[in-house]
């Protein structure tokens, strides 16, 4: 299944890039998750990765019941299964609330700038490090990576672990660190029990995956 979920309702045009009159929540307006639009991403960031990191179960958990075995992007639930995609909601609510506010980045090796040499010293990386900081910072500043490495000099995290591994573009290293907090995927979590409401308010409802 694809990332982002998607109510089909009377009156409410929806394709595949989001919906054209997405309804805010009634909690959260400013918030990406609508009441008729739930907006994943593939990034470490998005609502799946980090509630699926964190609870070990994310959006496709909570509208199993809905789906069944299904390998369909759109799918008709009735009432009895969106009660049950509800109870789920909430309890991923709940779970949320008690979680351990860590977060999980992996760093790819990236090859170096030739200007540079090899990097294999302590002295050598703070140098790097030092070189990279007088530049003005692009993005606004925010992390980011080059051919020297990954950067966060105005986003620093506080590291609990580092570990070697493989990701999907190669050797490098998982970051654990501390996240600030888990407030903006408790609001989401809040808002997929709005979104499931508000299809128990139809009468015959129509939810879609992203492809």
């Amino acid at each position: 299944m694809g990332l982002d979920v998607y109510l089909s309702s009377p009156g409410v045009s929806v394709n595949k890039y989001g919906t054209a009159d997405d309804l805010d929540s009634a909690r959260y307006p400013s918030h990406m998750f609508k009441r008729n639009y739930l907006r994943s991403s593939y990034n470490g960031a998005g609502f799946n990765s980090v509630v699926g990191n964190l609870l070990g179960r994310d959006l496709s958990w909570v509208f199993e019941p809905a789906m069944g075995d299904s390998d369909e992007y759109e799918f008709h639930p009735t009432k009895e299964q969106l009660l049950e995609c509800r109870e789920r909601a909430e309890q991923m609510v709940d779970d949320l609330a008690g979680a351990e506010q860590i977060g999980v980045e992996f760093y790819a090796g990236r090859q170096l700038r030739p200007d540079l040499g090899v990097i294999d010293s302590d002295a050598d990386a703070i140098a790097a490090y030092r070189a990279e900081a007088k530049r003005d910072q692009p993005f606004g500043g925010g992390s980011y990576s080059n051919a020297v490495g990954h950067f966060l000099i105005s986003t620093p995290l506080s590291v609990r672990a580092v570990i070697a591994g493989k990701g999907f573009i190669g050797d490098g290293v998982y970051l654990i660190f501390d996240r600030s907090d888990n407030e903006w995927y408790q609001q989401g979590a809040e808002i997929v029990v709005e979104f499931i409401d508000y299809a128990l308010s139809q009468d015959a409802p129509e939810i879609r995956w992203s492809a």
